[in-house]
């Protein structure tokens, strides 16, 4: 595979860009607002569907008009059209 074609295009294409560093933090940016939020279970609204993320004791960090922030321990992430 080549690094060019792995290149972020979000910011063109209005795609989120959703990073999970090990199972404890993530970073969701281009987010169209939060549906719900539990320290067990986050629904995130986005361009194309939702994201649905479960965890334990997570809390939300940072959460701004695109970008937001969740700490605790991340289980799952599951995208519904």
């Amino acid at each position: 595979m080549r690094l060019s074609s792995f290149m972020p295009s979000e910011p063109l294409t209005g795609k989120p860009r959703i990073i999970l560093t090990g199972n404890e933090a993530l970073l969701i940016e281009q987010h169209r607002g939060v549906i719900s939020y539990t320290q067990d279970r986050l629904i995130v609204r986005l361009r194309q569907g939702r994201l649905n993320v479960l965890g334990q004791a997570m809390q939300l960090q940072e959460y701004g008009k695109q970008d937001l922030c969740v700490n605790g321990e991340i289980i799952s992430l599951e995208f519904v059209p």
